[in-house]
This record gives C-alpha cells, structure tokens and sequence, in this order.
C-alpha cells in the first residue's frame, strides 16, 4: 500500500536519463502530452528510464503513462528506488495492461527512480509523462534555471540570490512557500496562486498569462 502523503512532486532539477533514445528524454517531462520519450524498437527485457531528482525525498508512487500511444506500455516493469545510484531496491512490479501506470508502495527515502521493462513486446515503450509523488523537502533554486513549468503545492522553494528563473508554462500554487530573491522569475503561463505564501523579493516578476489569486494565499 501506499502512503497517504501523496504530493506531487515539482520536476524542475530533475535529470533524466534511459537505456535508449537518450536524446528524447526530456519530453516525458515537458508538460506537453502530444510529445515522448521512447526505446526506438520493441520493448525488451534491460531497458529502462531512470530519473534523477537531485536531492534525496520521502516516495511513495511514481506515474508514468504512453498517453495517445495506447499500446506503447511495458508488458511488465519495476520501479527502483536508489540513495547513491549504486545499490537499488525494488519497491513495486507489474503487468502493463493499459497506457497509464501508477506504481504505488510504502514510502522510501530515495534521490533515483528507474523504471525497468522487464518482459520483451512486440510494440515500442514510450512515455509521454512521468511524475513521482511523495513528501517534498525545502529546495533551493541556487543557479538561474529554466523549466517548462513548476507546481508547488508543499515544502518550501528558495531563489538564491543572483539566480534567475524562467518558466515556460504555467506557475500553479496551491500551498508551501516560494521565496523570491533579487533576480527575475518569468512565468510563460498562468501564475495562479490558491495557497501557501509567494514572497516576490526585489527581483521582477513577469507573467505572460492570466494571474490570479485568492483569500487563502498570501501574496508579498
């Protein structure tokens, strides 16, 4: 079973890599589901999508789906869960029946997350999304970073001074705290605020969608 602590976790600072068609990794996390990552040739037995999250978090699920391409799915899979990238544990095994696939199991500590194909298929395995969820910790944004979007809805985010961030989507805020420091943040989205505290700081903020915000968000 799975922890009831089920925050989806923000995937800006993560660094993906895979077995196969290395080039298109980050397009299972470009937050456009028209586009994927995929092995380039049948699924088969070794083949794998490994994230990097950067920092070491509480994870119990972790979802990742073949959206349009219905058929594109593992036959069967694992999830690992790593500390250091050497030794992994197995947390959670099935059969791939349909395009989407949510793995969940009682919550682990971990920084890396491999999802193995384990069976071979007659189709290719694509993901056009993954997403890891569990309990957040306090991050820091400690260099300008760009990112197709950023949910923050627990824990806390820290701009570090001189550290610029651009958004190419949206910026959905429903609870934990953003801290704002000297330099830029760009939202190419909407920049909705619902919950939590976002602290602007001295440096500007520019939005290219609809803000809104609401009584239960403090806003500074």
């Amino acid at each position: 079973c799975g922890n009831t602590d089920d925050t989806q976790l923000a995937r800006t600072g993560w660094t993906l890599t895979a077995s196969n068609n290395t080039g298109n990794v980050n397009l299972a996390t470009d937050s456009a589901l028209s586009t994927r990552w995929d092995t380039g040739t049948s699924a088969a037995a070794g083949q794998w999508f490994k994230i990097d999250l950067g920092t070491a978090v509480s994870i119990d699920r972790v979802d990742f789906s073949s959206y349009t391409d219905q058929s594109d799915y593992p036959p069967s899979w694992d999830v690992q869960l790593s500390t250091d990238d050497s030794t992994y544990t197995a947390v959670a095994t099935g059969t791939g029946t349909a395009a989407f696939i949510s793995a969940t199991f009682t919550a682990r500590t971990a920084r890396y997350v491999l999802i193995d194909c384990t069976s071979a298929g007659t189709n290719w395995w694509s993901i056009h999304d993954v997403n890891v969820y569990g309990t957040p910790r306090a991050a820091t944004i400690a260099a300008s970073a760009t990112a197709a979007a950023l949910t923050l809805s627990k824990g806390s985010v820290t701009q570090a001074s001189g550290a610029s961030l651009t958004l190419g989507g949206a910026y959905p805020q429903t609870g934990g705290t953003f801290a704002g420091g000297d330099s830029a943040r760009g939202v190419g989205g909407a920049f909705a605020l619902s919950g939590g505290t976002f602290t602007a700081g001295s440096g500007a903020v520019t939005i290219s969608g609809a803000a809104t915000i609401n009584g239960a968000a403090t806003l500074s």
